[in-house]
């Protein structure tokens, strides 16, 4: 009965955290984001979130992130 209890409270706690995350982080992509643009920052958000890499994303080929940037009017 206690590890319930203690399992029922981390997964409590890890909610929270999630909720937490999901109401700071917006992601706006619009007409100016490319398919590799959109991969990186979903592949860099994903090692934020799950901290050291796993073995689908350490298999994944690296992309490039594109140095040109446009000036928004």
């Amino acid at each position: 009965m206690e590890n319930e209890t203690g399992s029922s409270e981390k997964v409590q706690a890890q909610g929270e955290e999630l909720d937490a995350i999901k109401d700071m982080l917006k992601i706006k992509i619009d007409g100016d984001w490319d398919e590799d643009m959109i991969g990186t920052a979903f592949d860099s958000l994903e090692a934020l979130l799950c901290g050291a890499a796993t073995e689908a994303t350490a298999a994944r080929p690296k992309r490039p992130v594109p140095q040109r940037r446009r000036r928004r009017r």
